[in-house]
């Protein structure tokens, strides 16, 4: 059976066309003959809304998991190396809605793009050992009501695009976090930290003016390991 295909356009924009394969596997390619690369992402409609209580976070640490070995690249670190060898970059992210796996390489290797996306997909090892060595990253924000605590943040982050906020500080750490720790200041951006770095958030106070109130901070960071 071959792919069903339909051909969309806006005018003005370059058209892209879409296939459904055999399996049901929708695919949305569009030609760009300029580019000197080729970009490759599967989306998996699974994200942080479709995860109970208790499972919170479950679906980044798959993600990060997948990275750690592959069928074919089952050392970690592998599957990075041989995608970084031929000048590419693999990427993951999570979302609410979405898992997404990419990658970018030289428009001459985009055998190996499709590779690597396919492998973290569908042949991820997922052992044991490597979900034992898979400790929560545990982040405390440096922004408070829209303020550093310290230092020039409110003056770099604008520089690389980003807010001055607790949620944006999130945004910066987003490939790391698993869970963020805000200020009950900024406990109103709870839920975008959830849905944009797709990180479980933490809301205390975390302005250290002494040491109960810092021994409060590090007991609630420790509880949510």
């Amino acid at each position: 059976m071959r792919p069903t295909r339909t051909r969309t356009a806006k005018r003005g924009a370059p058209p892209h066309e879409r296939s459904v394969l055999p399996n049901g596997l929708r695919v949305v390619s569009q030609a760009m003959p300029h580019a000197r690369s080729v970009s490759v992402a599967l989306f998996v409609g699974v994200g942080s809304r479709h995860e109970a209580d208790g499972e919170a976070g479950l679906s980044h640490m798959v993600e990060h998991l997948a990275f750690k070995g592959t069928r074919a690249y089952p050392a970690p670190g592998a599957l990075s190396e041989a995608i970084e060898a031929c000048g590419g970059a693999v990427n993951a992210s999570t979302d609410r809605e979405l898992t997404v796996y990419s990658s970018r390489v030289p428009r001459t290797r985009a055998d190996r793009a499709f590779d690597v996306v396919a492998e973290l997909v569908l042949r991820p090892l997922l052992r044991p050992a490597d979900l034992v060595a898979e400790k929560p990253v545990v982040g405390i924000s440096p922004i408070v009501g829209g303020r550093p605590l310290a230092g020039m943040a409110d003056r770099l982050m604008p520089v690389v695009g980003l807010e001055v906020s607790a949620a944006g500080a999130a945004k910066a750490y987003e490939d790391l976090l698993d869970v963020w720790v805000i200020d009950e200041a900024d406990a109103r951006l709870a839920g975008r930290v959830l849905d944009e770095v797709g990180a479980r958030v933490v809301v205390t106070d975390t302005v250290m003016r002494d040491d109960e109130v810092s021994e409060r901070l590090a007991r609630a960071a420790l509880a949510a390991l």
